[in-house]
């Protein structure tokens, strides 16, 4: 038996199709079988649909969206659903704004183009 939850909800917040089709390929070879994803493009979108949604198990967050870069991103969708771990999700390998993203209440980071393993 195993302490994960029977179906989770994941928001991805990306907008390009490309990443968004890689990262949901990643789900499809992780262990949970029942999953869902909603993935939308903007800030606003993500925002309207925590609202509607408020049991989401977990955000992917692109830090760079056409309305928001860094920090605000974070900000933005951290203030909409603090209860909700976040993950960032980054092209860039950068200490100084993933750390501010962690000790501001991000759970985890991915960079985009390693696997999940090598950061």
């Amino acid at each position: 038996m195993n302490d994960y939850p029977q179906s989770i909800s994941i928001l991805l917040i990306e907008d390009n199709p490309g990443d968004a089709f890689l990262i949901e390929e990643y789900l499809s070879e992780s262990r949970f079988e029942q999953y869902s994803v909603k993935c939308v493009a903007r800030i606003e979108q993500a925002k309207e649909w925590l609202t509607n949604h408020p049991d989401c198990s977990v955000i992917l967050l692109d830090l760079h969206l056409p309305d928001g870069q860094g920090m605000y991103t974070f900000d933005q969708i951290y203030s909409s659903a603090p209860h909700i771990p976040i993950i960032a999700l980054t092209g860039l390998d950068d200490d100084l704004i993933i750390g501010d993203i962690i000790s501001k209440g991000a759970q985890d980071y991915l960079i985009k183009g390693s696997k999940p393993w090598e950061h």
